[in-house]
């Protein structure tokens, strides 16, 4: 196999797990949009979820993007997620060059 094709399966092996996170949070952050839920006032209750999406929601709710009200309603701060998608997209690029770093130097090893 070479170092291109090894390079390739790396990235789609990659590519898997930051779909899933993205598209599930991506669903879940469309319901507060088209529902306006981004402040206490427009706050809503969300709908059943599956266990995954349930787990995504908790981690927005520990980062602060997602904040309940007092009423058991939740809504979406933009500020706050936008900071962690800012924070997220440094986090990923870094794990990707330290990721194809090792790759390489493993591939050379071999």
């Amino acid at each position: 196999m070479r170092l291109v094709e090894v390079l390739q399966l790396t990235a789609a092996i990659l590519a898997v797990p930051a779909g899933m996170f993205s598209s599930i949070e991506k669903k879940i952050l469309g319901h507060f949009r088209q529902s306006e839920a981004t402040s206490p006032d427009t706050a809503i209750e969300l709908p059943p979820l599956k266990k995954f999406a349930r787990w995504r929601v908790s981690r927005l709710k520990s980062l602060g993007a997602i904040i309940s009200t007092e009423s058991d309603m939740v809504y979406f701060s933009k500020t706050v997620y936008s900071s962690i998608r800012k924070r997220r997209a440094l986090i990923a690029v870094s794990f990707v060059i330290v990721t194809f770093t090792c790759v390489v130097l493993l591939y050379k090893l071999f």
